[in-house]
């Protein structure tokens, strides 16, 4: 019996353990039939929408798919009533369709979706992306812990200048004489 419920395929840009990430990148970009910047986008580290609206059965052969290619990807249950609302805004970026697994070919699906592209008629999208201001606070609230400074005595602590011997003569050991025949090592002249 088939479930009613519809899914999203999310990518953060995780790879397979032990596959190189020039390799898996250079799989996406064949898979998806996109240049190398289009996939580059997709590992900036934000969610990036690789497909939505899909039964369960589609949503494993993308990521099973997905998967062969190196990228693991995560199944987001789509709430319906979320999925209505998010149709009017969508502000997750969205790349080109996966080879239709259904078939298991490397044709493209057909459907049409694609990574914004940069400049003002993408900025909903850009405008979610910014560096704080030196000091802020980056992480949220939930995420903060309590900080109580401590007071530290360093008033034992001393600087000596650069070069100085920083060991007392009672710290140093002496040093250990040693014998090392080194009568049949040579040195080759460089060619």
């Amino acid at each position: 019996m088939m479930s009613d419920r519809r899914f999203e395929v999310i990518f953060r840009g995780d790879v397979v353990p032990g596959q190189s990430l020039m390799d898996v990148k250079r799989r996406l970009a064949e898979l998806f039939g996109a240049p190398d910047a289009k996939v580059e986008q997709m590992f900036s580290g934000r969610p990036v929408v690789i497909k939505r609206d899909l039964d369960e059965e589609a949503a494993a052969r993308y990521r099973v798919v997905l998967k062969e290619a190196g990228a693991l990807v995560e199944l987001r249950p789509v709430d319906p009533d979320r999925q209505a609302a998010n149709e009017a805004d969508r502000t997750e970026q969205t790349v080109p369709p996966v080879a239709n697994p259904a078939d298991g070919a490397g044709e493209p699906s057909g459907q049409n979706t694609e990574v914004p592209q940069s400049g003002p008629e993408h900025s909903k999208a850009a405008e979610t992306i910014g560096v704080a201001p030196v000091g802020a606070d980056v992480l949220p609230p939930e995420y903060r812990r309590d900080f109580t400074p401590r007071e530290v005595d360093t008033s034992y602590i001393t600087v000596d200048e650069p070069g100085a011997d920083v060991l007392k003569e009672e710290e140093k050991s002496p040093p250990i004489e040693r014998e090392v025949d080194t009568s049949h090592l040579s040195v080759k002249d460089p060619e």
